[in-house]
């Protein structure tokens, strides 16, 4: 049984760009996107406030393409700084970030426990169990499971046309009914690590690396 009414979507956010890399500053208050444009050979550093419904900052990185995200503080992240003919270190670069006075009070992260096919087959063959039992599918390779209060949120993958499709659902841990799900991304050739993480009763992940989704994990009667 399916009722994907159940939960809200409190906001989405469209890049233009591809999504490379994602952190949650000191606080779990901030997260900061790295956008990637291949095509013209640009990045861009997104400061989004989680509690709000659209990027607050973004920085452009004065070395552009040749500059990636390193580490998050609570209110600036370093980079660094590659040549352009070689992967050399060639130094990092510092950025402020806008915070609010609120931002002090650290937020709760409840992140997922991953469980490889090989290396945790008893943890992994246990959600396949149970995906196997309320979806019908057959999980590959590797699982992320979290228990959050009374829902149980699992991203998993199957085959599709020769290729990879990851999917996240969520099920309510009583009765095991599907109550959210949702196809994150498609034509993968492997699997990702971190797919999604909770902060403050909000489910965050990236679909098909352009879209940020924040679901509130409160059941609606």
């Amino acid at each position: 049984m399916t009722d994907q009414t159940m939960l809200a979507i409190n906001y989405t956010i469209q890049f233009e760009g591809v999504v490379w890399k994602q952190f949650l500053n000191e606080t779990n208050q901030y997260l900061i996107i790295e956008e990637r444009h291949q095509d013209e050979l640009k990045c861009n550093f997104h400061c989004i406030d989680l509690a709000k419904e659209s990027i607050s900052e973004t920085i452009h990185p004065s070395d552009d393409w040749w500059e990636t995200i390193a580490k998050v503080s609570e209110n600036e992240l370093s980079t660094t700084l590659y040549g352009e003919q070689n992967a050399e270190n060639k130094g990092e670069n510092l950025y402020p970030f806008l915070t609010e006075t609120t931002a002090n009070q650290k937020k709760s992260i409840h992140l997922p426990s991953f469980y490889n096919e090989e290396t945790q087959k008893k943890y992994f063959e246990d959600v396949k169990e149970f995906l196997s039992d309320n979806l019908g599918i057959s999980p590959l390779f590797a699982v992320e499971y979290l228990e959050y209060n009374e829902l149980i949120i699992i991203s998993y993958y199957i085959h599709a046309s020769k290729k990879l499709e990851n999917h996240i659902s969520i099920f309510n841990s009583e009765d095991g009914n599907m109550i959210y799900t949702n196809c994150i991304g498609t034509n993968l050739n492997g699997i990702a690590f971190d797919t999604f993480f909770v902060v403050d009763s909000q489910l965050i992940f990236i679909k098909n690396l352009r879209e940020l989704i924040n679901i509130q994990l409160t059941i609606n009667s």
